[in-house]
């Protein structure tokens, strides 16, 4: 049995190599630059980026557009947030000078809110023609993005061969450097300005291009991390290194009532003891925190359910949600998600996980629709979606009826469970939200169209 995950970021745990993202664009421009959006501002769920007043992506917290061609010369940027239906918020306009063959980021770093928030950075770097580079070379490029520690860094690129530290970068916050360092396998260490041990990476290994990186905060079981992050240049993929040192978290929400109050073993994971025993594991819940652990492989055993002794890992530095719920055919199955940590804020990122084992082969579709919408016109709403199957999307603070629906192309589309009148916002639901659609009673024997229901449960 595997457990299939769903989160925000790619984790890499070892060695990698990194062949890079291609420097070649100058070879087919003379009036084009290039613009990549960064969304590190936690007080927005989904950030849209605008050029000249037409949308270009729409980007979640922590993540970056892919990367947009555009005139050189002076473009107007915007950066917008929904407010509602048919209400966006432009929290940051500006007119910005993109110099033709160059590559530019724009950041968002900590508070986005107009005049009374951070204004976002950019950042500007020369293309380097990929016949122009030394095949033994690489460019680094690395960012200091994060605003939770010192001002300023001091990162250490050490040889991971050898352990002799090739180059020592000294960073203020909101700025960049850039160094030409050997192809060859490195890993880093940051210190803040009174030389503490901040983070240490993987290695990575690198070929000959030009690279981004950026270091940023991070949250992990309520506490504050600094973390290295690759920014590809030719995809809006973030890839986070993680610090193997960092523990790992997890909670659980079992969908099958069956096992109420059962126990949870794990076995392995390298330890003294060789087993931890969670006891009275509730059903239909989920805990507001979650448990420690060592980073490592584990055989996991739910009391009394066909999950005997699977193989699960649990990587350093991840918090996760692994949800226990009933297949098609009755048997226990298993899928996971990458915990959120955001403040409350007027916009709300919802985790949706189908759990309907009792709609046969039906995709089922998720409706937030507010008092101005229809379930035809909302814009907050994710479509076909299988047994097993985590998405998730942002809304902001309104009163929303949810409906749970399959259309089986058979007149319209049928409701298998609804919420009325739900309120997010300062007044009712505040953060983020799992929504989890499960049937009514647990069954080995599921029964088609039987009754299903909504969970509502905060992250």
């Amino acid at each position: 049995m595997n457990i299939k995950n769903v989160g925000w970021s790619a984790l890499l745990g070892s060695a990698v190599l990194l062949a890079g993202c291609g420097s070649s664009d100058s070879n087919n421009s003379n009036t084009t630059s290039y613009l990549t959006y960064y969304n590190l501002s936690a007080n927005t769920a989904v950030t849209k980026l605008y050029h000249d007043e037409s949308l270009q992506a729409s980007v979640a917290y922590q993540g970056k557009s892919s990367r947009l061609s555009v005139e050189s010369g002076t473009n107007t940027i915007e950066l917008k947030v929904d407010e509602s239906d048919d209400v966006t918020t432009t929290l940051y306009s500006a007119d910005l000078n993109l110099a033709k063959d160059k590559r530019n980021y724009l950041v968002s770093v900590g508070t986005l809110d107009g005049d009374n928030g951070d204004t976002p950075l950019l950042f500007t770097y020369n293309i380097i023609n990929s016949n122009d580079l030394d095949d033994e070379k690489f460019e680094f490029n690395l960012m200091h993005l994060a605003q939770k520690f010192s001002q300023t860094l001091t990162v250490d690129v050490i040889d991971k061969d050898n352990g002799d530290i090739a180059k020592t970068l000294t960073l203020e916050f909101g700025n960049s450097v850039t160094e030409m360092l050997d192809t060859d396998n490195y890993y880093f260490t940051v210190e803040d300005s009174a030389e503490n041990l901040l983070y240490t990476s993987a290695g990575v290994t690198f070929g000959s291009s030009q690279f981004y990186f950026a270091l940023v905060d991070t949250q992990l079981n309520n506490q504050d991390n600094l973390t290295l992050v690759y920014l590809p240049d030719s995809s809006n993929a973030v890839t986070e290194y993680k610090n193997p040192d960092l523990k790992s978290y997890f909670r659980v929400y079992n969908s099958a009532e069956t096992f109420d109050g059962n126990t949870l073993t794990l076995e392995g994971g390298a330890l003294d003891g060789q087993k931890i025993e969670y006891t009275n594991v509730a059903a239909d819940a989920l805990a507001a925190t979650s448990n420690e652990i060592e980073p490592g492989s584990y055989s996991v055993s739910l009391e009394g359910s066909n999950i005997i002794k699977a193989l699960y890992s649990f990587a350093s530095g991840v918090d996760r949600t692994v949800v226990f719920y009933r297949d098609e055919d009755g048997v226990l199955d298993d899928v996971a998600f990458t915990n959120t940590s955001r403040p409350d804020t007027t916009n709300h990122q919802i985790t949706f996980v189908n759990l309907l084992n009792n709609q046969g082969d039906d995709e089922v579709d998720l409706y937030f629709v507010s008092p101005n919408a229809n379930f035809e016109t909302t814009a907050y709403r994710l479509t076909q979606r299988e047994l097993g199957d985590v998405a998730r999307m942002a809304i902001p603070s309104n009163t929303y009826d949810i409906y749970v629906a399959i259309d089986d192309g058979k007149g319209a589309p049928k409701v298998v469970s609804q919420q009325l009148g739900v309120k997010f916002g300062t007044d009712g639901n505040t953060g983020d939200w799992v929504l989890i659609a499960e049937p009514t009673q647990d069954t080995d024997t599921p029964v088609q169209g039987s009754p299903s229901t909504i969970r509502l449960l905060a992250m």
